[in-house]
């Protein structure tokens, strides 16, 4: 085991406080530092000369003051700068790849598309170095490049190895190319794990230390959130919730097994059903903007049903506070997500506590979020300050 110096120690302990003060600002609107004292434990004296030292560099700024029904002072609002780095966001489906610029604070400033037909490795590099270059034309100051991709990584040598039904894409060395490229850090991951990372740094996640956050697409993807981490193997992946299966004697699945959950819970099984139901070729968002009609309803609580036994054996493993549904799950009618949760709770083991079902804070779009948070959650770890402080000194 390597030996750390004490002043190694010491400069670990100052990246680590001062991407814990950036967080803090970033994903949370209006704060003071009389609140970043309260929310750290650090001493004032370090919040000062953290929060100084940020602002000299450009990185915040202070707002306007917040009222204060005390005696005293209007204590002043910290922000990010509009000259801070931004952040570029690629994220890659079945049928599109999206590239976005954003600020620290998730808002998003730019948005380039490219649609996906009848791809291999080398097309699809090639259309996502397109969108990258097209967001790099107009802002040079960027902090680095997140992606976020269905299909099954190997995180650490970035590398998107497999994913099913996606022509014959493979073992594609998707950051190694971006970085060699463009010369900028890329940190790329499954689109699940960095939509549970979006919710927990900036959604609904925030409130809760264990989640789950299940997303319906083709499939059925889970990213866990556990002690307020990503909980991921080096392939990126942990949360294969759709071949969770409810049926020994059930449908046979591609992934060898039979009855798994997407077999039966999945967007496309929906919407055959709910074709089936009403004989109406609707795509699966029209059906969920139909009122209370009888067929549609019997088939989205049998779907609910179906759901509710896998996140239950999810709920009983883990032992999580909370499911976020997103993906085309966010889509879902608010009447079949409380049916939902009362399933869930009606069968979990552990009968002490509610288990909150809620959709997602980024609607549909929790993955495209979440790419720009492979980068930020990284400068939140105060691994990428050097990188920030070198931007601003240019």
């Amino acid at each position: 085991m390597a030996v750390i110096s004490r002043g190694e120690n010491q400069q670990l302990s100052k990246f680590h406080n001062r991407g814990l003060i950036l967080k803090l600002i970033c994903t949370n609107k209006g704060i003071t530092r009389v609140q970043l004292t309260e929310m750290t434990n650090l001493a004032k004296m370090t919040i000062t000369n953290i929060v100084t030292e940020l602002i000299r560099s450009g990185v915040i700024t202070e707002g306007i003051e917040k009222m204060n029904d005390n005696v005293g002072r209007n204590p002043i609002i910290l922000e990010i700068s509009t000259k801070a780095p931004k952040v570029i966001g690629v994220q890659i489906t079945r049928d599109s790849c999206t590239a976005v610029l954003s600020d620290m604070q998730l808002n998003i400033v730019e948005r380039y598309e490219e649609k996906l037909e009848n791809e291999n490795n080398e097309s699809l590099l090639d259309k996502v170095s397109l969108l990258i270059r097209k967001i790099l034309q107009h802002e040079e100051n960027i902090l680095g490049i997140g992606i976020s991709s269905i299909g099954q990584w190997d995180v650490e040598q970035g590398l998107l190895m497999k994913v099913i039904d996606f022509w014959d894409i493979h073992d594609m060395p998707l950051r190694d190319f971006i970085e060699e490229k463009f010369h900028l850090p890329v940190y790329v991951n499954n689109d699940m794990n960095a939509s549970a990372l979006a919710e927990k740094l900036y959604g609904h996640g925030q409130m809760y230390h264990d989640f789950v956050y299940v997303g319906l697409t083709n499939g059925i993807g889970g990213g866990i959130v556990t002690n307020d981490e990503i909980y991921q193997l080096n392939n990126g992946l942990a949360g294969e919730i759709g071949h969770i299966s409810i049926d020994y004697n059930g449908k046979p699945c591609a992934c060898g097994n039979r009855g798994c959950l997407e077999m039966y819970a999945s967007i496309p099984r929906i919407e055959e059903k709910l074709q089936e139901a009403v004989g109406q070729r609707y795509t699966f968002q029209q059906f969920c903007s139909i009122g209370n009609q009888q067929e549609v309803d019997q088939v989205f609580k049998s779907v609910m049903d179906k759901l509710s036994y896998a996140l239950v054996s999810v709920v009983n493993m883990l032992n999580c506070q909370a499911i976020i549904l997103g993906h085309g799950g966010y889509l879902i009618p608010d009447r079949y997500i409380r049916y939902l949760e009362e399933s869930v709770n009606s069968k979990k083991v552990f009968k002490r506590g509610e288990v909150r079902v809620i959709k997602s804070s980024f609607s549909d779009e929790a993955s495209l979020y979440g790419s720009i948070c492979c980068v930020l959650n990284v400068l939140f770890e105060g691994k990428l300050l050097e990188n920030l402080n070198e931007l601003q000194n240019q």
